[in-house]
């Protein structure tokens, strides 16, 4: 007795697809944003750092 294949609906195949690519430009997004940012977030966190050293610097000094 032959068995018979179970065939997918034909929009399995695009809902597939379409996930991918969602998938695909969040990660892109996701990179290019990260690349923007992290040069901003270091000089704050640099800024920051040197007001903080400052500060402690003043308050045992005084």
């Amino acid at each position: 007795m032959k068995r018979r294949r179970r065939k997918f609906p034909k929009h399995t195949h695009t809902v597939f697809i379409i996930i991918t690519v969602l998938i695909f430009i969040f990660t892109v997004f996701a990179v290019w944003t990260d690349k923007a940012v992290r040069p901003v977030a270091s000089m704050q966190a640099e800024h920051f750092s040197l007001l903080t050293t400052n500060e402690v610097i003043e308050k045992a000094t005084a």
